[in-house]
C-alpha cells in the first residue's frame, strides 16, 4: 500500500511539472530521465595551526604559558541533480568529512584531543515553476574560531527544514525549521535549540499598494554553562524562549506622477515568555506629501506598549516636518515634535521644534558648505522611585578602547551586558572592564574574555532621575566647511551648545551644559591624507577637556605589483578640573597612539604576500597597549591553493600582560 500511494504521488508530481503556467515563458530543455546527478567537484584541505601564548598578571602575581598545536584535513564533495525533469526535483547535495586533532600544553601540564567533522548541506526545490512549490533543506557546520589570548571557540551547527511556496498576486510561503547550536571554549558551553515556523503573505497586485504580513512563531531551549577562570563551581543557566511576533507593512503612492505623495505604515507584535518576558505593540504611520518640485512636508504618528518583567513602559508621540529648497543653494528643513511617555511608576512628556539650514556653493576660493541647527525642548519628568530602567543600549567594543554609555548617573552594579541576540550574559572583570568618569560610565573589551573584536553588545542598566521636574533643553550646532579651490586643502570649524535649564522641580542630577568647539585643517594630495585638528568641550557632568589630533594616511600604489597602505593616528587629551572629578591629577591626561599599515605584493601571477601591522597604545588615564604584527602569504597553482600566516601579539591592560605567536597553515586542492 506504501508503495502504491509512493507511486502515485510521483506520478502526480509529474504531471504537475509539465502543467503550462501562465506566468512563465519558454524553459530551457533538459533530457527527461529517472535521475541526472551532476559532475562531483570538491577539494581536499589540510590545515596547521600552532600558538603559543604567555600571559602574566601583575596584580595576583600569576603566570600562564600554553602551547597549543592544533590539525584538521579533511574532504569536501559536491554535487546536485535532479529526478525526471529539474521542473520536478532538483536538488543540490555538499558533503564534508574530516579529522582533527589537538594538543594543549598549559603549564606544563597536557591535554590531547581527537574528533571527526561532520558537515553537509542539502537542499531540493520541488514543483520549481508551478504555482505551488517546495524547499527541503538540511545542514551541519563545524567550525574552529580564534580568539584573542583565550583557547579557540568551536562551534557546531545543524538546520534543516521545509518551506512551501505559493505564486500569484498574493506570494504567500510557509517555512518550519528547526536548529540546534553548539559553543564549546575554555569559559562557556553553549547549547540551544530552536523550532520555528514563519508564515508570509504579500499583496503585489499594483506597484502603488504594496503589503506584507509576517507572523513567526519560535520556541528555543538554550542551556549556558559558564566556568570562572582560576577554578570555582560552575553557573549553569537554563535560558527557554518562546516567541510570536507579527509584523504587517504597507506602502501606498498615489497623486500626479512627477510629484508622487507616499503613505507608509507598518505595525509589529511581540510576545516573548521564558527567561526574558516581554509583551511590545508598536505602530508607524507616515504621511510625505510633495507640493511642488521645491517643497514637501510629512506627518508621522507613532506608539508603543513594552511590557517587561521590570517595568512597564507606554509611548504616543507624533511628528510633522516640511523641507523647502531655494534656488540651488540652499534647503531649510524644520520639524515639531510631541511625545508622551509612561513608565511603572512615572512618566516624561516632551514638546520640542528644530530648525535646520543647509547651504552649498561655489565661491572663487572653492566649494563652500555650511550647516546651522536650532532647536528647542520642553521637557516634564516624574518617577516615583527615582530610577528608570535603559534596555538594550547598543555598544560596538573594538580594541581595548572604552565607549560611553549615552545615559548618565547609571546605579552601580545594575549593568547587565549581553550578545546582539540576547543569548549570552557576559562578566564584568572577565568579558569587560568599567570606568566612571564624572557623571558618565564607560566600557572596554578585556582580552581573552569572549567578546570578540569588534562585536556589538546590548547594554541595560538603571538610571537615575528626577522625582518630579520640568527643564528646557536649548540646542544650537554651526558646522561650515570650504575646500580651496587650487590648493590641496579642506578647512572647517563647528560650534556646538546644549544647555539644559531647571524650570521648576526637583534638580534631576542629569541636567548638563555643553559647549564645544572643533576646527581643523585637512590636506589631501596624490595619496596623501593629513589632518591636524584642536577640540575643546566644557560640561557640567564630565571634566572639560582640550586635545589635539593628527592623523596621517597614505596609500598609493608603487608599482605595477606594489601597493602600500599607511596610516598613524595621535591625540592629546587634558582633563581640566580633575580633581573635582575624581580623577588622579597626575594621570589627568590621555594620550592616544595609533599606527598601521599593510604593503600587499605580487611576487608572481600566482602569488600574493601581505604585510600587516596595527598598534595601538594610550598613556595617562588610561595605560594599554596592543601591537598585532603580520605576514601571510598566498599561492596558487592551477587548482593547488596554499597560505600560509605568522602574526606576533603584545598586549597589556590593566593588570594583564603578554604576548602570543601564531603560525598556521592551509593546503586545498580543487577537483
Amino acid at each position: 500500500m506504501e508503495l502504491r500511494l509512493g507511486q502515485s504521488l510521483f506520478v502526480c508530481l509529474c504531471i504537475l511539472a509539465f502543467i503550462p503556467f501562465q506566468a512563465h515563458a519558454q524553459q530551457k530543455h533538459y533530457p527527461i530521465r529517472a535521475f541526472v546527478m551532476y559532475p562531483i567537484k570538491g577539494e581536499a584541505f589540510l590545515r596547521g595551526e600552532f600558538r603559543l601564548e604567555d600571559e602574566q598578571n601583575t596584580g595576583s602575581g600569576f603566570d600562564s604559558r600554553e602551547e597549543d598545536l592544533f590539525f584538521e584535513e579533511g574532504l569536501e564533495l559536491r554535487s546536485g541533480g535532479y529526478f525526471y525533469h529539474p521542473n520536478l526535483i532538483e536538488f543540490d547535495a555538499t558533503l564534508r568529512l574530516g579529522l582533527e586533532q589537538q594538543r594543549i600544553d598549559i603549564n606544563d601540564q597536557d591535554y590531547d584531543s581527537e574528533g571527526t567533522i561532520i558537515g553537509y548541506d542539502l537542499s531540493a526545490i520541488i514543483l520549481r515553476e508551478k504555482p505551488i512549490s517546495l524547499r527541503a533543506f538540511a545542514s551541519a557546520t563545524q567550525d574552529f574560531l580564534d580568539r584573542d589570548f583565550g583557547q579557540r571557540l568551536e562551534i557546531n551547527r545543524t538546520h534543516q527544514g521545509l518551506e512551501i511556496f505559493s505564486k500569484g498576486h498574493y506570494p504567500m510561503s510557509l517555512l518550519f525549521e528547526n536548529f540546534r547550536l553548539r559553543q564549546e571554549s575554555d569559559l562557556r558551553n553553549e547549547d540551544q535549540r530552536t523550532n520555528q515556523f514563519r508564515f508570509t503573505i504579500s499583496d503585489q497586485r499594483s506597484r502603488d499598494w504594496t503589503a506584507k504580513l509576517i507572523y513567526q512563531h519560535e520556541d528555543t531551549d538554550q542551556t549556558s554553562i559558564f566556568s570562572p577562570p582560576g577554578g570555582g563551581a560552575d553557573i549553569l543557566s537554563d535560558l527557554p524562549v518562546r516567541r510570536d511576533e507579527l509584523n504587517i507593512n504597507y506602502h501606498r503612492r498615489f497623486g500626479p506622477a512627477e510629484r508622487q505623495h507616499r503613505l507608509t505604515g507598518n505595525v509589529h507584535l511581540t510576545n516573548r515568555r521564558g527567561f526574558f518576558e516581554n509583551e511590545r505593540i508598536s505602530t508607524t504611520q507616515r504621511l510625505d506629501l510633495a507640493h511642488s518640485d521645491t517643497f514637501s512636508s510629512y506627518y508621522q504618528l507613532l506608539a508603543s506598549s513594552d511590557k517587561t518583567e521590570a517595568q512597564k513602559d507606554q509611548v504616543i508621540g507624533g511628528e510633522v516636518g516640511f523641507s523647502k529648497r531655494f534656488y540651488q543653494s540652499l534647503e531649510v528643513t524644520g520639524r515639531a515634535l510631541a511625545s508622551g511617555r509612561e513608565f511603572s511608576d512615572g512618566s516624561e512628556d516632551i514638546v520640542g521644534a528644530y530648525l535646520n539650514m543647509d547651504y552649498r556653493k561655489k565661491t572663487p576660493l572653492g566649494q563652500y558648505i555650511a550647516a546651522l541647527t536650532l532647536g528647542i525642548e520642553h521637557q516634564k519628568e516624574k518617577s516615583g522611585s527615582g530610577q528608570r530602567l535603559i534596555l538594550d543600549e547598543v555598544v560596538t567594543l573594538t580594541g581595548v578602547a572604552f565607549s560611553q554609555l549615552i545615559e548618565p548617573n547609571v546605579v552601580p552594579g545594575t549593568i547587565v551586558v549581553t550578545n546582539a541576540a540576547n543569548t549570552v550574559t557576559y562578566v564584568e572583570g572577565v568579558d569587560y572592564t568599567l570606568i566612571t568618569i564624572g557623571a558618565f560610565t564607560q566600557i572596554a573589551r578585556l582580552i581573552g574574555g569572549g567578546i570578540a573584536d569588534p562585536e556589538t553588545v546590548l547594554v541595560d542598566y538603571d538610571v537615575q532621575v528626577a522625582s518630579d521636574a520640568a527643564f528646557t533643553t536649548d540646542h544650537l550646532d554651526f558646522s561650515n566647511r570650504l575646500k580651496l579651490k587650487h590648493l590641496p586643502l579642506t578647512v572647517y570649524y563647528r560650534y556646538q551648545l546644549r544647555d539644559d535649564r531647571l524650570r521648576s522641580g526637583d534638580d534631576p542630577g542629569n541636567l548638563d551644559t555643553l559647549r564645544g568647539q572643533l576646527a581643523g585643517v585637512e590636506l589631501d594630495y596624490k595619496g596623501l591624507k593629513l589632518t591636524a585638528e584642536h577640540e575643546s568641550q566644557d560640561q557640567l557632568l564630565f571634566p572639560p577637556i582640550d586635545s589635539i589630533r593628527f592623523k596621517l594616511n597614505y596609500s598609493r600604489r608603487l608599482s605595477r605589483n606594489f601597493n602600500l597602505a599607511l596610516g598613524t593616528e595621535y591625540q592629546r587629551l587634558n582633563y581640566d578640573k580633575a580633581v573635582q572629578f575624581g580623577l588622579d591629577p597626575n594621570r589627568a591626561f590621555l594620550n592616544t597612539t595609533r599606527a598601521y599599515g599593510t604593503l600587499t605584493a605580487k611576487i608572481r601571477a600566482n602569488t600574493v604576500l601581505r604585510l600587516k601591522s596595527d598598534y595601538i597604545r594610550t598613556q595617562g588615564r588610561e595605560n594599554d597597549k596592543l601591537l598585532r604584527l603580520g605576514v601571510n602569504l598566498e599561492w596558487r597553482y592551477r587548482r593547488l591553493d596554499f597560505s600560509l600566516e605568522a602574526r606576533h601579539d603584545i598586549f597589556k591592560q590593566i593588570s594583564n600582560e603578554g604576548t602570543s605567536d601564531f603560525l598556521g597553515f592551509y593546503l586545498r586542492r580543487r577537483f
